[in-house]
């Protein structure tokens, strides 16, 4: 009898120091943690404050293929509710979105499994320029006492903020696959170049659709080729398709080669390539449509309109063979900034 009540004054004073232990920790824990996404606000913001988006890059979601999701309300509006429930790993419980500002996003996370919990958490947005911005991820919360004791034996801020930062790095992968499939041409850089005089020898085709076109352009540039070799003639260069637009609207396609001195071959034009200053940049083919690539310069470049512009087929063999390969825009300075 002596011995059990030892026991039991030994199991009592061991709650009652451990539930004073309590006192001495904390009872709050914050976590945060950030990355830079080279994609812009426009891109990235939609991926953080709704809800759908969100679990896209969740870092527990992929840890349970059998989870069971709910959404309710309107998304990306305060109100607007995700549900949960998983296994032992994932739990159960659910996000409700707080508030919307432009720059955060402020959520309440309510875990009903493994134990009843409340927390908040919140995204925010800073934009550094036009194709970056830095995004945060928070969390805090409250651990009832004597709960908090686990404070003495795992790290809070490591385990969350380790799960944090492999959900930003799948955020930042998503975000910036997806603005660069938006903008595929953000990385083209637009130079200036100067052209001398360079005869050309060609024959027009009409502008229709670009598939049709570019087999009119290797058929006839091939031609083109072939004539001038058995002729023992001199190319000067790739083949180049000259676009003018015409005053009825549209463009005319003039498809040649310049060549190193005037010649004059049969069923072709002769003529002058236009000289002087010029934007360029080079382009992947099927990337864009000819048209696209010029306006592409266009815009980069500041003009307002293109009435002219060249297009030169850098890698001609592989894009016959394969119709891929890399094609170089040019667009008149003079001619564009008469506009």
């Amino acid at each position: 009898m002596k011995t059990a009540r030892i026991v039991l004054y030994f199991i009592i004073g061991t709650i009652v120091l451990l539930y004073g232990v309590s006192f001495l920790l904390p009872s709050t824990y914050q976590v945060e943690r950030k990355t830079v996404v080279k994609a812009d606000y426009e891109t990235v913001f939609p991926m953080i404050s709704n809800l759908r988006e969100h679990v896209m890059w969740s870092p527990w979601r992929e840890r349970d293929s059998s989870i069971s999701e709910i959404f309710l309300g309107e998304d990306g509006k305060p109100g607007s509710i995700y549900r949960w429930k998983g296994n032992d790993e994932v739990g159960e419980g659910e996000q409700e979105i707080t508030a919307v500002r432009p720059d955060r996003v402020d959520m309440e996370v309510r875990f009903l499994q493994p134990f009843k919990t409340s927390s908040s958490a919140w995204l925010t947005i800073d934009t550094k320029d036009l194709e970056t911005v830095e995004v945060k991820w928070g969390f805090a919360g409250k651990i009832p006492r004597p709960l908090n004791l686990m404070l003495l034996f795992t790290d809070f801020e490591q385990a969350i903020g380790k799960d944090y930062d492999a959900g930003l790095q799948k955020l930042k992968t998503l975000a910036e696959k997806r603005f660069e499939s938006k903008d595929p041409f953000r990385d083209v850089v637009v130079q200036e170049v100067y052209f001398d005089p360079r005869y050309f020898v060609y024959r027009s085709l009409e502008a229709t659709k670009d598939s049709e076109l570019l087999n009119k352009v290797l058929e006839t540039g091939e031609k083109l080729k072939s004539l001038a070799e058995r002729r023992g003639l001199e190319i000067f260069g790739n083949l180049v398709l000259q676009f003018v637009r015409q005053p009825s609207g549209g463009f005319v396609v003039h498809v040649g080669f310049p060549f190193a001195r005037y010649t004059a071959l049969p069923g072709y034009q002769s003529g002058m390539l236009p000289d002087g200053e010029f934007y360029f940049a080079g382009i992947q083919l099927g990337r864009a449509s000819l048209m696209e690539m010029a306006q592409l310069v266009s815009r980069k470049s500041g003009l307002e309109a293109v009435d002219s512009f060249m297009v030169d087929f850098l890698e001609y063999r592989q894009i016959a063979e394969t119709g891929n390969g890399l094609v170089g825009v040019f667009v008149s300075k003079n001619e564009s900034n008469q506009q």
